[in-house]
């Protein structure tokens, strides 16, 4: 009598289709994270946008690109993205202005704001925190006033792995040759490639969506 039970040919058969399948899978997966992450991402930076426009409303301007900006000490990495956590999180005018999910925020350059400075926030420590991505790199943030001549502090990130990403400059519209969101400011996201290109390529950006 047959015994019951697979052969090892039976055996090896049903694991190189099981390989071929996930082979097949496996990319659509992998695509299926990153767009999560790419919409997860572009409705964190309309959240920022709606928060800059009630700051807007209060004060009459956007944030500045940096604490520098109001002689401030910086240690000149992730200037833009610090200043604008700093002032959407003052509750000087009531509530902050935006309180995300821990998960967006670090402090990835390991730095901290000075005494000196006045704050007034739901934080309870001095660190200068960024908002990240969903990849983990942090937001690039640029007030209009800074388009065209950026000083070199803002234009220097610190990303996963600790490595300065620098070049950062306001992006362009290749259409019109004018900074997108010319008169307000410009948020963007590095994208899922970890490389920035000024808001080009699968960078995400802030501008078109007004």
């Amino acid at each position: 009598m047959r015994r019951g039970g697979f052969t090892l040919v039976e055996m090896l058969v049903v694991v190189a289709i099981l390989s071929l399948l996930m082979g097949l899978l496996l990319p659509s997966l992998i695509k299926v994270s990153s767009r999560a992450k790419e919409t997860e991402t572009d409705t964190l930076i309309k959240q920022l946008m709606m928060a800059l426009q009630e700051y807007e409303h209060d004060y009459g301007d956007y944030p500045p690109t940096s604490l520098k900006d109001e002689g401030f000490y910086s240690n000149k990495v992730n200037d833009g993205i610090e200043s604008l956590v700093v002032h959407l999180s003052s509750k000087a005018k009531g509530p902050p202005y935006v309180e995300l999910e821990e998960k967006y925020y670090s402090n990835l350059d390991k730095d901290n704001i000075p005494a000196s400075y006045p704050l007034n926030w739901f934080f309870g420590d001095r660190q200068a925190r960024e908002i990240v991505d969903s990849w983990g790199n942090p937001l690039v943030y640029f007030h209009n006033r800074d388009y065209k001549k950026p000083k070199s502090y803002m234009c220097t990130y610190r990303g996963l792995g600790r490595k300065n990403l620098s070049g950062f400059k306001p992006g362009k519209s290749k259409k019109t040759a004018t900074y997108h969101s010319w008169s307000r400011y410009q948020i963007w996201s590095i994208g899922p490639d970890g490389k920035n290109e000024n808001g080009e390529g699968d960078d995400i950006g802030s501008w078109g969506k007004q």
